[in-house]
């Protein structure tokens, strides 16, 4: 069995957080995770799982809860049988107002809670989530503990501006263009971004990109359909950016190329990602 759902965050934790992701095997697993143009908290409440770099390298070594910064590339989780570990996925400017450090000294970092909080307290946040009775008490009990870390209000009006409008160009969007919409110099919006965001406008945007590609496999839609929706001018550039961010080929994803896409998903999706045919 491989268990994936997400759940809607309490009213007061809607401006940082956009979703929780319960996942949860039975069996050994390999899967990949797309990257989500916004931070991700994990706390694993049983098991036992790795979490390696598209070039294998180890990322959060010992990990139990940790922060994952915007990954310019996929990363592979190996879980042990019987693993179970929630998600807060954040909004792209939401982990500003909970983490204690300019965001964009984790972009393709990962660390574990305990090196950003008290170790007393997060020691008592995984304490009781692994003792929660069930998924609502788990994310009752990350809500308080997210609720007490928030510093005030972190939202930058105009960096907020500026991700509502690429998510709006789907991610087509030059950061020169934006900066002049937004009425600051490049350097300016750039240097804002990485602090609110944790990547520049450029990567948040690609990122913003792939992602609405992905959105679309699903649908049947052809590799060059695909392609040219996506702004890419020829294949190539479009294949390479693909297997970058997801590990794959986009034929390897194609729903009539392949009778089980393989198992890669960005958590907070609201797609079920199917990890079975790549049991370890």
């Amino acid at each position: 069995m491989f268990f994936y759902k997400v759940f809607q965050p309490s009213p007061a934790l809607q401006p940082y957080i956009y979703n929780y992701s319960i996942v949860e095997n039975n069996y050994a697993v390999m899967h990949n995770i797309m990257p989500r143009a916004a931070f991700i908290l994990g706390i694993l409440y049983k098991g036992s799982m790795e979490l390696e770099t598209s070039g294998g390298q180890s990322m959060a070594a010992g990990f139990t809860s940790g922060v994952m910064g915007i990954q310019d590339a996929y990363r592979t989780f190996y879980k042990a049988p019987g693993t179970g570990m929630l998600a807060v996925n954040f909004t792209p400017t939401g982990a500003a107002a909970l983490l204690p450090l300019p965001l964009q000294e984790l972009f393709n970092q990962a660390c574990t809670l305990d090196n950003l909080f008290k170790r007393q307290l997060v020691a008592g946040l995984e304490e009781r989530v692994a003792g929660a009775k069930d998924t609502a008490g788990r994310i009752r009990e990350t809500e308080s503990f997210l609720l007490q870390m928030i510093k005030g209000p972190q939202q930058d009006p105009l960096v907020y501006a500026g991700v509502k409008a690429i998510q709006r160009a789907k991610g087509i969007i030059k950061a020169e263009e934006l900066a002049k919409a937004l009425f600051i110099s490049p350097g300016r919006l750039e240097k804002r971004f990485k602090k609110t965001v944790g990547a520049t406008p450029k990567k948040f945007a690609s990122l913003v990109r792939i992602a609405a590609v992905l959105k679309e496999v699903p649908s049947g839609k052809s590799l060059t359909a695909l392609a040219y929706d996506a702004g890419y001018f020829d294949q190539p550039h479009f294949i390479h950016d693909f297997r970058h961010y997801t590990g794959y080929s986009p034929k390897q994803l194609l729903p009539h190329t392949c009778g089980q896409p393989p198992c890669g998903f960005v958590y907070g999706s609201a797609t079920i990602p199917l990890p079975v045919n790549n049991p370890v």
